[in-house]
């Protein structure tokens, strides 16, 4: 990860506080937008989300919500999310859309990876 993203952004999601791994989430996605990597670096970008995230157990609605704008911006900014990179997620998304503080912002992200990954794959 260190290698096509700063070291800054990298090492703040190791940071005791919330508000620096949210903080990490805004770098990460600044850092996407700019650079515009291809899918295989997306790709582990979710897996390296998903282990910071402990596998999507955590609990803290800021960094929930820093997980789903990630995943949007990949997806709209980049046009480079593959199925792959969106299935890290899935389980996560479908298990949290129900939640009212998320669900807007999760119907709008995978609406908008459903022009990427294709309407059937996010349905399933």
């Amino acid at each position: 990860m260190k290698a096509n993203f700063g070291g800054s952004t990298v090492s703040s999601f190791d940071a005791a506080k919330w508000q620096e791994k949210v903080a990490g989430f805004e770098g990460l996605q600044n850092e996407i937008k700019e650079n515009q990597p291809d899918s295989d670096v997306l790709e582990a970008v979710c897996v390296f989300m998903k282990s910071k995230m402990k596998d999507f157990k955590e609990s803290n609605i800021n960094l929930q919500k820093g997980l789903v704008a990630t995943y949007m911006c990949m997806g709209t900014d980049t046009q480079a999310l593959s199925k792959r990179g969106l299935a890290v997620a899935m389980p996560f998304f479908v298990d949290k859309i129900g939640d009212a503080k998320l669900m807007k912002p999760i119907t709008e992200m995978l609406m908008s990876c459903a022009e990427l990954v294709t309407p059937k794959f996010v349905a399933l």
